[in-house]
């Protein structure tokens, strides 16, 4: 008995499609309830209130610690800075600050990645040494 390619092929593009649903669907639910529970908010908390426990707010020492993928509501938080100190410093007039990743930031505004964020170590190790 010899199957032709069309009876073989049929069965697994049932099968196939089948699985794919059920992955969907599964990574659907997953994403829905990390949304939900504000999962990586979340998470973003806890490291934040660890650091903030096991080595108190960063300071000027600290600022190399500043990359790309931070937003600058993290970097307030981090380094115990007033809410506005890097919009007025920085003069950020963006409406998604300060919740806007630096490398965002740089890329919507065509900004040099590298120098900004030298800019912004500047700026926070400045707020310290003015303090």
């Amino acid at each position: 008995m010899v199957m032709n390619k069309k009876e073989i092929s049929k069965p697994l593009v049932i099968v196939l499609v089948i699985v794919i649903f059920f992955s969907l669907s599964f990574s659907v639910r997953q994403y829905m309830r990390i949304h939900r529970f504000n999962l990586l908010t979340t998470y973003r908390q806890v490291i934040t209130q660890k650091i903030i426990q096991n080595h108190g707010t960063l300071t000027e020492k600290n600022v190399d610690l500043i990359s790309s993928w931070m937003t600058f509501e993290y970097i307030n938080r981090i380094f115990a800075l007033p809410a506005d100190y890097l919009k007025n410093s920085l003069h950020i007039s963006d409406v998604q600050y300060p919740r806007i990743p630096i490398s965002k930031y740089a890329k919507n505004h065509k900004l040099d990645e590298a120098q900004f964020i030298a800019q912004i170590k500047t700026t926070v190790g400045g707020y310290f040494s003015n303090k």
